[in-house]
């Protein structure tokens, strides 16, 4: 019967050259929320170690076939770290809350590193790249109007590249959290199916913020407010992207409560989530609205999700 460190050599040779496969897969068709399946199923399954050692030997291969421009920019970054660290966490039997931060915050450490490493291999920056071509679809886009509109559009236009930069911060890191959720769910979905159980994240209806993150959301705000005209540059876009961050937040718990209000009367459903989503994005007023009542629930409890007296009914 084979040793347990030769089985672990081999299923982490086996799920190098998946990663392998994966990594040609991306080059096609730019979607790269599978990468880090391979080597977190085998740092789930036989430890870190093991993982490293299969990361490695997909890294040779891909080299080989894809060179080591793509390995660099792709595998490591959006692959193998983020892999490792979930792998890690679901190995250690981390809360699904921990392992998505951990995920989330590895992916957002990939997405700077692609950043660094092209400016370093190619002398471009790939964000720059993206948001100049961003402004210029718009830009074609809105020349196709009539000349009263694009006058219209015109200041937004020229604004806009100032804009993605100084939002750029906070666009990165809801990129990297979404990315974890969606492997997250997707690992949910697969690796009980390979024979590991993972433990699913809580209901939407039941996603819920600590109660300190409104003091400290008014703790940074108020003296930032007060001294926003003697602020530096970079203290401007760091209180833009945190007041932006923590109201989309507050948004997203006030969707929660909606969703949790609809549940307790039996009206929930995939269209209704839906028409909820569609509203939120269309109607600039429902997200402040949104916020507020996420706040409120912070302070008042609808849900019930904390005990003590203090909860309130339904």
């Amino acid at each position: 019967m084979p040793s347990r460190t030769t089985r672990g050599l081999v299923f982490g040779a086996l799920m190098a050259a998946l990663t392998v496969v994966f990594v040609g897969g991306a080059m096609v068709l730019p979607l790269t929320v599978h990468l880090p399946l391979p080597v977190a199923l085998v740092t789930l399954r036989h430890g870190l170690r093991y993982g490293v050692l299969s990361g490695i030997v997909a890294s040779l291969l891909a080299a080989l076939l894809f060179g080591w421009v793509n390995v660099a920019l792709v595998l490591i970054p959006l692959g193998l770290l983020p892999g490792l660290v979930l792998g890690w966490a679901l190995h250690t039997r981390k809360s699904p809350a921990t392992t998505g931060a951990f995920t989330a915050l590895a992916g957002l450490a990939g997405l700077l590193l692609t950043v660094a490493l092209s400016l370093l291999i190619m002398g471009q920056n790939p964000l720059d790249i993206q948001i100049q071509t961003f402004a210029d679809a718009m830009r074609q886009a809105v020349a196709r109007l009539p000349a009263a509109q694009q006058e219209l559009y015109r200041p937004l236009l020229d604004a806009l590249p100032t804009l993605m930069r100084t939002l750029l911060p906070l666009a990165l890191v809801l990129n990297a959290a979404l990315m974890a959720l969606l492997t997250y769910y997707l690992v949910h979905w697969l690796f009980p199916r390979l024979g590991h159980a993972v433990e699913p994240l809580p209901p939407f209806a039941r996603w819920a913020l600590p109660v300190w993150s409104v003091w400290a959301y008014v703790l940074v705000m108020t003296p930032a407010l007060l001294l926003q005209r003697h602020l530096p540059a970079w203290a401007v876009t760091v209180v833009t992207n945190v007041a932006l961050g923590m109201q989309f937040l507050f948004a997203l718990q006030g969707a929660a409560v909606a969703s949790w209000w609809l549940q307790e009367r039996q009206a929930f459903s995939p269209r209704a989530a839906t028409g909820m989503a569609i509203l939120l994005l269309f109607l600039p007023y429902l997200g402040p609205a949104a916020g507020f009542l996420g706040v409120l629930d912070l302070a008042l409890d609808f849900r019930r999700l904390r005990p003590g007296p203090t909860a309130r009914t339904g």
